[in-house]
């Protein structure tokens, strides 16, 4: 037994979901440009440059690991290498450490936002 679970629509249209793009042309101020800096960290589909810095994201995160692991080998652990392993590292946990930065101050909730952190 199948149910029909359809609304008929009485001659009214849906209303379409409302993408990112139209929630920030109904805000104003510095709450739009939080909203754009949101959708821009948080939805790499939203523009080009949210796709380079997702992708930026992820590249990053690879050369952190292959630089974690690369100094743990004792073959490479010289005086001269543990400078470059540290300013990687630096480098790794700078971009790191923006990325956080950006999503606290561009989340739409303080409290949602920690609230999903494992």
């Amino acid at each position: 037994m199948l149910i029909d679970l359809t609304i008929e629509s009485h001659g009214e249209t849906p209303e379409p979901e409302m993408t990112h793009s139209m929630i920030i042309s109904h805000e104003v101020g510095f709450q739009r440009w939080r909203s754009a800096l949101w959708g821009f960290v948080e939805y790499p589909k939203s523009s080009i440059p949210a796709r380079i810095w997702a992708t930026s994201n992820i590249i990053i995160i690879v050369i952190s690991v292959i630089n974690l692991v690369w100094e743990s080998i004792p073959k490479y652990r010289k005086d001269k290498s543990i400078e470059t392993f540290f300013i990687v590292d630096t480098v790794c946990v700078s971009y790191f450490t923006l990325d956080l930065v950006l999503r606290i101050m561009s989340t739409p909730s303080l409290r949602n936002f920690f609230k999903s952190c494992p």
